[in-house]
C-alpha cells in the first residue's frame, strides 16, 4: 500500500492521528470512498483529504495500523458526523478573520440576454454609479487590511456596465491593493479588445460563459436585445480571445430536455473549433427554477442525460475534473464565510450574491452591520440523507438558502459522487505519472 496524498494540513493539525486500539472492533469510515482502478484501488478519505492505494490484491485490512492513524477506518459506533462537525466550529474559531479578502461585485442587474429561464426575471434593473464604483473600491482598500483579494464580477451582465469595473480595478491599483479577478459573464460583449484590457487591468484570470445549445437554439435562448443575426459565432469568437489572451474560460452548457440532443452536438462543434484545449473547460448544468424542480426531467432521465454528457465532453477533451481541494470545506458560500461579502449596484452589502433572494447587512459607504441577519445566515441545516453521506464534510448547507430547502435528489448526490470519483482518479494519474518519471 502507498499513500499518494497526506491528509490535509488542517485537518490533521485538528485530528491529529488516531491510535489503534486492539481491543475495539474498527469499521471502514464512511467517509472513505474507493475507486477500482485496473491496477488496484484507491481509497479516499473526504474529510481528512488522505488517499491510498493499494495494488493488485492487497486488502485494507492488512494495513489497519496505517488506516485507523489515518481515520479510513474507525471504531464501530463512532460518530463521524459529530466529529467532523466539532472540527468544523474549531476550524471557524481558529481561522475566523475580520479581513475581507473576497468579493462578489454586481455592477448591474441589467443584462443584455432575455433568458427564458433566467431566475433574475422581473427584477429591479439598475446600474452601479461611478461614484459608487469609487466607494466600493474605498471600502474594499480598508476592509481587506491589505491583503490581495480577489474579485468575482457578476450581474446581469457585468460588461453591460463595465465602466464599474474599470474605477474599481483603477483605484485599487492607486491605493496599492494587490487582486485578481473573475467573471461570469455571456460573453456576447467579450471581445478582443476587451480580453486584453481584462488581463492586463482587470487582473481577470477566469470567465465563465453559458452556452444554450448550437447556432439557432442559442439564438433563440438567449434573446439578445442587439439585433444581431449570429450572436453563437460572435460568442464563440470571444471565447477564443479569451484563450488567446490566456484566460481560463468555463463553458457552461444550460441543460433541459428540449435541447440536450443538440447539446451533444455543440460539444462536437467546440471540440473542433478549440483544438487548443489546454485553457477550455466545458461542463453541462441542469436548468432548474431557483427553488423546484429540473426543467422537464425525471430524475432518472436528469441522472441518465448528465453523465452522458460528461462522458462525451470527456472523450472530447473538453471535459476536465476539478482538482481536489488542498483546504477542508468548512463554509457553504459567502452566506455564512467572514473573508466573502457580496457588493450591489447600489453599493448595498449582501448576504447572497442572487440579487432577487439577497438580503442586507450594510453599504459600502456606512460602517454600521446587520449583525442579527448576517448571524442568522450562519445557521447550517442538514438532513436524514446527510447521516451516511459520504459527502457530508464536502457539503455544507445553510438554513436560509433558497436552493438547499430540499436537500440533495438521489441524482444529485450521484453526480456529485461521480464528480468525486473523476477528481480521485485525476489525482492518481498525476501520481502515477511522477512515479514513472522519477
Amino acid at each position: 500500500m502507498k499513500r499518494i496524498q497526506p491528509g490535509l494540513e488542517q485537518v490533521t493539525r485538528i485530528l491529529g492521528e488516531q491510535k489503534h486500539n486492539r481491543n475495539v472492533e474498527y469499521r471502514l469510515s464512511k467517509y472513505c470512498c474507493s475507486v477500482a482502478v485496473d491496477e488496484g484501488t484507491i481509497y479516499y478519505h473526504t474529510l481528512t483529504g488522505a488517499i491510498w492505494f493499494l495494488e493488485g490484491d492487497e486488502k485494507a485490512e492488512d494495513f489497519l495500523d496505517e488506516l485507523i492513524s489515518g481515520w479510513a477506518f474507525v471504531p464501530e459506533g463512532f460518530d463521524e458526523r459529530k466529529q467532523t462537525d466539532d472540527l468544523r466550529r474549531l476550524a471557524k474559531i481558529l481561522w475566523k478573520t475580520n479581513k475581507k479578502t473576497h468579493f462578489w461585485i454586481l455592477t448591474t442587474t441589467d443584462c443584455n440576454a432575455r433568458c427564458y429561464y433566467c431566475y433574475e426575471k422581473g427584477i429591479e434593473r439598475f446600474s452601479m454609479t461611478e461614484q459608487t464604483a469609487s466607494d466600493t473600491a474605498e471600502y474594499i482598500s480598508k476592509a481587506c487590511g491589505g491583503d490581495p483579494v480577489g474579485l468575482t464580477w457578476f450581474g446581469g451582465e457585468p460588461l453591460y456596465n463595465r465602466r464599474a469595473i474599470e474605477i474599481i480595478c483603477s483605484r485599487l491599483r492607486e491605493n496599492g491593493i494587490h487582486f485578481q479577478s473573475s467573471m461570469i459573464s455571456n460573453g456576447y460583449y467579450f471581445d478582443r479588445k476587451t480580453s486584453e484590457m481584462a488581463v492586463r487591468d482587470w487582473k481577470l484570470e477566469k470567465i465563465q460563459i453559458t452556452l444554450d445549445g448550437t447556432a439557432e437554439v442559442y439564438k433563440r435562448t438567449k434573446a439578445y436585445i442587439e439585433r444581431d443575426e449570429d450572436p453563437f459565432s460572435r460568442v464563440l469568437n470571444n471565447i477564443e480571445f479569451a484563450l488567446q489572451a490566456g484566460i481560463e474560460v468555463y463553458v457552461r452548457l444550460n441543460m433541459n430536455r428540449k435541447n440536450a440532443a443538440d447539446l451533444m452536438d455543440l460539444a462536437h462543434l467546440l471540440a473542433e473549433r478549440f483544438p487548443d484545449k489546454s485553457h477550455l473547460h466545458v461542463y453541462p448544468a441542469l436548468l432548474r427554477e431557483f427553488t423546484g424542480p429540473v426543467y422537464g426531467f425525471e430524475a432518472d432521465e436528469e441522472l441518465e442525460k448528465v453523465l452522458k454528457m460528461r462522458r462525451q465532453l470527456w472523450e472530447l477533451g473538453l471535459f476536465k475534473p476539478e482538482k481536489l481541494s488542498l483546504k477542508p470545506r468548512i463554509y457553504c458560500c459567502m452566506g455564512d464565510d467572514d473573508s466573502c461579502e457580496g457588493i450591489m449596484p447600489d453599493g448595498r452589502i449582501a448576504t447572497c450574491q442572487h440579487y432577487d433572494k439577497a438580503e442586507y447587512i450594510g453599504a459600502v459607504f456606512t460602517s454600521g452591520r446587520d449583525t442579527t441577519t448576517a448571524k442568522k445566515w450562519k445557521e447550517t441545516g442538514s438532513f436524514p440523507s446527510c447521516n451516511d453521506c459520504p459527502l457530508y464534510p464536502r457539503c455544507v448547507s445553510l438554513k436560509k438558502c433558497p436552493w438547499m430547502k430540499e436537500g440533495c435528489s438521489d441524482a444529485k448526490r450521484t453526480i456529485k459522487l461521480k464528480d468525486l470519483e473523476d477528481s480521485v482518479l485525476a489525482a492518481y494519474r498525476e501520481w502515477k505519472e511522477k512515479e514513472r518519471t522519477t
